[in-house]
């Protein structure tokens, strides 16, 4: 039935900022948080796709919080933890709000993030694969505009979670120890110009 009801809001939303707008001053995005970290993985699936449709413009930019990336990272830590996979719905969430309101990658709960998009690198499929690249690229291009903690933080976390191997071309070692379908490898250097 939540299922059902998360469709419905969705129609509602989809082409009208002021259904967005509505949904949000009624609570709605606390309501959304709460679904994406229940039990069910059906449920939590539909709500991050609705997360991704009511954060896809600025339109109710003030009702995007850290609190919203802390809810989206906890529910792929524990996918993690249950299944050893990421749902692409849930990274791509994670990546609407970090590429529509960049002031997000600044907060700790995108710092806590990183551990998470490293890990979906190694285990996830071509679709989780690329989506957690694209959130490491976004949170990447935030580092010069974060405070210097921040930006030191992600940085280390960068290089703790991602471990290098110094061969003629210097490689994250989950490169060398991953077969990648060929589509990913685009984003993989995409992602590691900026290493340099």
């Amino acid at each position: 039935m939540k299922v059902v009801a998360i469709c419905a809001l969705q129609n509602l939303v989809m082409h009208s900022r002021s259904n967005k707008r509505a949904v949000a001053e009624a609570g709605g995005v606390q309501l959304v948080l709460d679904l994406i970290g229940s039990g069910d993985m059906d449920t939590s699936i539909q709500a991050a796709m609705f997360i991704k449709l009511l954060f896809s413009k600025h339109t109710i930019q003030e009702y995007a919080s850290s609190e919203t990336v802390r809810a989206i990272t906890a529910v792929i830590e524990k996918d993690l933890w249950a299944t050893g996979t990421v749902h692409e719905e849930h990274l791509l969430a994670l990546n609407t709000l970090f590429r529509n309101f960049p002031r997000l990658r600044a907060f700790e709960p995108a710092t806590f993030s990183i551990p998470q998009l490293v890990t979906s690198l190694k285990t996830g499929s071509e679709a989780t694969q690329e989506a957690a690249l694209d959130a490491l690229f976004l949170l990447r291009l935030a580092w010069s505009a974060c405070p210097a903690d921040v930006s030191r933080s992600q940085s280390n976390l960068r290089i703790i979670f991602t471990p290098y191997e110094t061969t003629e071309v210097t490689l994250p070692s989950f490169l060398l120890a991953t077969s990648f379908p060929k589509k990913i490898y685009k984003s993989i250097f995409r992602y590691m110009l900026l290493l340099h």
